[in-house]
């Protein structure tokens, strides 16, 4: 099991780095921006089988090395991201795996995915109301219209303090 995963983690990596060689030239600046495209690329150089899916342990080190390549070039994963790489959708998940490994799987990439859009919030400098109405938004936070004094306020809030408000909506 363990081998067949760094298998496709050399893989995704090689062609990746053939991707930023041959497409990018060399130029990782535009990685960002290209990152979706980047990994139609890997999708369709690799062949994932699709027995692996049957089995939550390796999905779930499959995720890591996306994880991996996200964390690499700072791009924030997604469940919808992952599966397009693997050439997978939901509903392909959902009929290999019974309820219990369905609810272990999208609990845990929930809370990795999360864990990342926390954390790079919290590392940018001035605040991205992109990004947080995004993590608002994919966490099920509720949005609360400001009053005129939060409004004022807002731009005067640190990271720190938009951190520990967005902290203190998430659901545990």
């Amino acid at each position: 099991m363990e081998d067949n995963i760094k298998v496709y983690e050399n893989d995704i990596f090689l062609y990746a780095d053939e991707f930023i060689e041959t497409i990018l030239c060399n130029d990782i600046s535009h990685i960002k921006d290209n990152f979706r495209y980047m990994l139609s690329y890997i999708s369709d150089r690799i062949s994932i089988d699709i027995e692996l899916f049957d089995d939550l342990n390796k999905i779930l080190k499959l995720f890591d090395v996306y994880l991996k390549l996200c964390d690499k070039y700072n791009y924030n994963p997604s469940l919808g991201m992952f599966l397009s790489l693997c050439k997978m959708k939901r509903k392909d998940i959902n009929s290999r795996l019974n309820n219990n490994d369905k609810l272990i799987l999208y609990n845990s990439i929930q809370e990795q995915c999360k864990d990342r859009i926390i954390d790079d919030i919290s590392n940018n400098k001035g605040s991205d109301r992109n990004k947080l109405f995004a993590a608002s938004a994919v966490y099920g936070l509720s949005e609360i219209a400001p009053s005129k004094q939060s409004v004022d306020n807002l731009t005067t809030k640190s990271n720190a303090e938009l951190l520990d408000n967005l902290k203190n909506t998430l659901p545990l």
